[in-house]
């Protein structure tokens, strides 16, 4: 399935509820699959802002409405996941055998 989206009123408008959750169904599961593909092209866009435009990545950040950190994890091909938090002062690190339970 090319774009999960498309079409995506003509789907709501399907009158027999099975056929509308099949219909469902097949674009989420294409949709993790379409996420990839944009990510990739939105990639190579900003290797080319940067490699062949000579772009800092400030200046695709601006460009692009995101941070510096941002752009330059794009770039990298890192994605964005939230940090860790730290564990509080005193916090004993946690050990494996107690997630277990």
């Amino acid at each position: 399935m090319e774009n999960p989206m498309a079409g995506i009123d003509e789907v709501e408008q399907i009158q027999d509820p099975t056929e509308r959750a099949i219909e469902v169904g097949k674009r989420m599961a294409a949709i993790p699959e379409f996420h990839a593909r944009l990510k990739q092209i939105r990639r190579d866009a900003v290797v080319q802002m940067k490699d062949e435009h000579g772009m800092s990545f400030g200046e695709i950040a601006t460009a692009l409405g995101l941070h510096r950190g941002r752009a330059q994890q794009i770039y990298e091909g890192r994605s964005g996941g939230r940090r860790r938090s730290k564990p509080a002062i005193g916090d004993a690190p946690a050990d494996d055998d107690q997630l277990a339970d």
